[in-house]
């Protein structure tokens, strides 16, 4: 696979995962939606197929994920209780969902980066770790309105992940240095072979001698 495909792939997931773990609030308009990040990190999938087929089989649950995301936010925008038993269980199920599809889409990341060469992957494995313990604790059944210290504590927690794994994904960048270093390296070599093959050596008369001198080739 590419590497400036790869590159723009994980971009794309680094994306998704700023849009899941932040909210930026116009009443009841959420205007940094989490089924955007699905929708980002579905097109990095499809991207990614090619590097780690595993990651092609995450693509109809990074789907639903959105339909469900999608739903919730339509359902917020327009005042409708989702204290219902029925949109619980549907949370419940987003939930779990979830749980399984972050930790699974990280691990055919860092196997994808481990096949391109990458060494930093062991970093995304931790946070991979430390971010499905703390989903998990969220997903019990407990009344978290009445631990509002511990609830506080642990969205906290689960933000500072999401970002940290937003910036070591952002060290994808090394990718494109790559590249456009190996491109400007190219660019050089074929400078410098046009400089040696582009004159061309004339032989003249000079003080009653013969002399002879390279003089540039005009295109």
């Amino acid at each position: 696979m590419e590497r400036k495909k790869m590159a723009h792939a994980i971009g794309l997931i680094a994306w998704g995962y700023l849009f899941l773990y932040f909210n930026l609030n116009l009443g009841s308009l959420n205007l940094i939606p989490s089924w955007v990040g699905y929708l980002l990190m579905g097109k990095a999938i499809k991207e990614l197929k090619e590097a780690s087929p595993a990651m092609g089989l995450l693509g109809p649950l990074c789907i639903l994920l959105a339909a469900l995301e999608l739903w919730f936010w339509a359902l917020t925008l327009i005042g409708i209780n989702s204290q219902h038993y029925l949109l619980q269980l549907l949370s419940l199920l987003l939930a779990v969902a979830a749980l399984y599809f972050h930790f699974q889409l990280l691990t055919n990341l860092v196997e994808a980066l481990g096949r391109a060469g990458e060494t930093w992957r062991k970093e995304l494995l931790n946070l991979r770790t430390v971010r499905t313990v703390l989903a998990a604790v969220m997903a019990l059944p407990v009344l978290w309105k009445e631990h509002f210290a511990v609830t506080v504590i642990l969205a906290i927690a689960g933000v500072l992940v999401g970002i940290s794994i937003s910036a070591v994904l952002d060290t994808e960048c090394p990718f494109q240095v790559a590249v456009s270093s190996g491109r400007k390296r190219i660019e050089k070599q074929d400078a410098r072979r046009v400089m040696m093959h582009s004159s061309r050596p004339v032989l003249y008369v000079e003080d009653g001698r013969f002399t002879s001198k390279s003089f540039p080739i005009r295109p």
